[in-house]
């Protein structure tokens, strides 16, 4: 290899390796993670949970299993979270609260779930739940537990 041809090499594996970024950037969607203070991450955990609780009273379940984790939809199929979801009956939800450290977000929710009595039938009942949100790829997304 000669002097004259190294210049020519690097110059190619560097469009190669720039060609390689802007094509992950482009295919994922994802713009690079810019820090989030805690009150926009408290927000956005409060939307994100606020839309999840939606789409299970909608009884859109797919829709809410979207809202799972990485970790959590692996370790859960689309079709076992949504007979789960169904099961539970939720009624009404309204989250009351998050709060948020550097990529975790805990959010407090009333969820209204039907309970039944024997010899009286269902009754409404608030229920308080809290749920965990991880911060991944500039987005926050439910831990299942």
């Amino acid at each position: 290899m000669s002097l004259k041809t190294l210049p020519q090499i690097v110059t190619i594996a560097a469009a190669l390796v720039a060609s390689v970024l802007l094509t992950a950037c482009a295919t994922t969607g994802v713009a690079p993670a810019q820090k989030l203070t805690p009150e926009q991450l408290q927000k956005r955990a409060t939307e994100r949970s606020t839309a999840r609780w939606k789409a299970l009273t909608d009884k859109r379940f797919s829709d809410a299993f979207g809202f799972l984790s990485e970790a959590s939809r692996a370790s859960v199929s689309a079709i076992e979270h949504e007979a789960a979801m169904k099961r539970m009956g939720y009624l009404a939800a309204t989250v009351e609260s998050a709060s948020c450290d550097d990529s975790i977000c805990s959010v407090k929710t009333i969820v209204m779930l039907p309970i039944f009595v024997r010899g009286v039938g269902a009754r409404p009942q608030n229920v308080p739940v809290e749920e965990q949100w991880i911060l991944n790829g500039g987005e926050l997304w439910l831990i299942r537990r």
